[in-house]
């Protein structure tokens, strides 16, 4: 392969509507992706519960040359994993048990999730319990579909923002089926970048890799913003590389995708010989 093992992501940028899963997939097939990641819940990008459109992008991926080895399950803040109401949270996770059964027929391996929305500190002890015990329910579930479940590192304030946070929510669950998802552009946000990849990537399935400049959620290309990669690249390196890279950039169709991901690998200070073992550790 002359790219990265898990290309680049088809990505809703903040404020702006979801690029067309259909149109975008051939064009970044063209720029040399091989691997890409689709966002369920967007139906501006994919409508995921649309059995024809499943159906439809499965044909094209096959078209194409193109595998979905991870998804992104539905997020938001209606779909919170904490939420203490019991009934509401029954239904947050029925969706996302849908959406699992879409990842497995789509082929995915991974599939990325957000581990709640609160924002406060009063009752955040109590969220964590609550979170930590859907998550188990969900991974289960996940583990019987042949899906692992990937729990991305949140922004700002948000529930699973730390690294002691993220393994409360993973605590319940077998680290075989359940792990990470390292979000360099959330960590960086927090100052975080090369703390959370060293804490996140030993037991991370995927990363998203983005920069910023440290002020918003941009999702820049690797190596556009602030974000000191070779201390990223260090971690990943020491963390035996286990967790596959994945680039959620928003302006990836700007650029010319086998020169792009090997700016990606140098950024990182990995080479050819380093990729092709990570690629066998994630088989």
């Amino acid at each position: 392969m002359n790219a990265l093992d898990a290309a680049s992501i088809i990505r809703r940028a903040a404020g702006l509507d979801g690029l067309p899963a259909m149109e975008t997939v051939p064009r970044l097939a063209a720029m040399g992706c091989q691997s890409l990641e689709l966002i369920l819940g967007s139906p501006g990008h994919f409508d995921h519960t649309d059995p024809c459109a499943v159906k439809a992008i499965v044909r094209l991926a096959r078209d194409c040359g193109v595998s979905f080895p991870s998804v992104h399950l539905p997020f938001g803040e209606t779909l919170d994993l904490s939420n203490p109401d019991p009934a509401a949270r029954a239904g947050v996770e029925d969706v996302q048990r849908a959406a699992l059964d879409v990842a497995a027929s789509l082929g995915a391996r991974v599939a990325v999730v957000h581990p709640g929305y609160f924002q406060g500190l009063e009752g955040r002890r109590e969220r964590l319990d609550i979170a930590a015990d859907a998550m188990a329910r969900l991974a289960e579930y996940a583990a019987a579909a042949g899906v692992r479940l990937a729990v991305e590192n949140m922004l700002g304030g948000f529930l699973g923002n730390r690294e002691d946070e993220l393994a409360t929510v993973v605590s319940r669950c077998d680290p075989a089926w359940c792990g990470y998802c390292f979000d360099s552009g959330h960590a960086h946000l927090l100052g975080r970048a090369a703390e959370l990849a060293a804490a996140m990537l030993p037991r991370a399935f995927t990363t998203h890799l983005h920069d910023n400049t440290g002020l918003d959620d941009r999702h820049l290309f690797p190596g556009m913003g602030t974000i000191d990669w070779s201390a990223v690249g260090r971690a990943y390196r020491s963390s035996g590389m286990r967790a596959s890279l994945l680039v959620e950039s928003s302006n990836v169709l700007d650029r010319r995708w086998s020169d792009s991901a090997w700016r990606v690998v140098r950024l990182l200070g990995l080479d050819h010989c380093e990729m092709q073992n990570s690629e066998e550790k994630n088989s």
